[in-house]
């Protein structure tokens, strides 16, 4: 199920992090990176040990998958 409102507007070009918790509704209810895959060309991510708040419940795993991304 591919959600792009307005299909005639081109992908979002740059790099793209989905990050979000296994214990978040996201997890349940949606597909983050092939939701994100409709709208944007180059999109990376994984689900995190946590629920809606990555910073604080999963601290040192949000940190390590932004540093990857950014290439710290």
């Amino acid at each position: 199920r591919d959600y792009n409102p307005q299909p005639d507007l081109e992908k979002i070009a740059c790099p793209l992090l989905a990050l979000w918790g296994t214990k978040g509704v996201v997890n349940r209810l949606f597909d983050p990176i092939a939701d994100w895959n409709s709208v944007a060309c180059d999109v990376r991510g994984k689900v995190l040990p946590s629920g809606h708040f990555l910073a604080e419940e999963a601290p040192d795993e949000t940190l390590a998958e932004m540093l990857t991304f950014f290439g710290a």
